[in-house]
């Protein structure tokens, strides 16, 4: 009887694990079957956009012969002219291996490897000149505050102020209401202050003792931001005075 039960036992594990390794078999081989559904999809992609994009760069070359002398006009098309042959090479690419990866696309770049590539494409087309200070060739000192979240916000406070007294700030900036609320006032005499406001973070009713804690931090900011003119209203209907309106975008 014991050793019925052991077999048993035994036999169970063995099949339950034969099961297991058999459904994992199956979802290896669906993967690979769809992956080369998609690289059969892409190089008959690649093949059925080739004489397009030919036909595209004959014209853009005629076009480029004719408006030669309008600089305006030959920067476009040059930059057009540029894209129908990364587009061509990338068509090439997927022919020859249609889970080839793009280089910008897919490649390991930082964000300011991203962000110059795309200065670059409208440099062609504007006559603008960009300019772009990125964090790291800066001066910021960039302090993060450890500890318990109850008492983070005193330590926040307390390295503000030691800031703002050592040093000579033209102006202080703050993303919150809570961001000002346990600086001193006296502390903001010698610096202007902006705090900026958000529907959603002051949506507290009239009289409550949120609301009071928004009215009494926002009245030590010399100016209160807002992004919108809906949220300028709705916080004038809280009670919060002198807002100003600097919508994300404009100058």
């Amino acid at each position: 009887m014991l050793f019925l039960n052991y077999f048993a036992s035994t036999f169970g594990t063995e099949s339950r694990l034969r099961k297991e390794a058999l459904n994992k078999m199956e979802e290896i081989m669906s993967k690979e079957h769809e992956l080369l559904s998609l690289g059969g999809q892409a190089a008959a992609a690649a093949h059925s956009l080739g004489t397009p994009f030919s036909t595209i760069k004959i014209i853009s070359t005629d076009l480029l012969k004719q408006f030669k002398d309008n600089e305006e006009v030959k920067k476009d098309i040059e930059l057009l002219s540029s894209q129908i042959e990364r587009c061509s090479e990338i068509l090439k690419k997927l022919t020859l291996n249609p889970v080839i990866e793009d280089n910008f696309i897919d490649g390991d770049l930082t964000i300011s490897a991203y962000i110059d590539e795309i200065i670059k494409s409208f440099q062609q087309i504007s006559t603008k000149k960009f300019i772009v200070n990125y964090d790291q060739n800066s001066n910021l000192n960039i302090e993060r505050v450890a500890g318990l979240k109850i008492f983070r916000k005193y330590r926040k406070a307390n390295l503000v102020k030691e800031f703002l007294t050592s040093n000579e700030v033209r102006a202080s900036f703050f993303d919150h209401w809570k961001s000002i609320e346990n600086i001193e006032k006296n502390n903001l005499e010698k610096t202007k202050s902006f705090c900026l406001i958000h529907s959603k973070e002051i949506n507290h009713p009239v009289g409550s003792s949120l609301n009071k804690r928004v009215l009494t931090s926002l009245a030590k900011a010399d100016h209160v931001i807002a992004n919108s003119k809906f949220t300028k209203e709705f916080a004038m209907k809280l009670g919060i005075k002198n807002v100003t309106v600097i919508n994300p975008g404009c100058n």
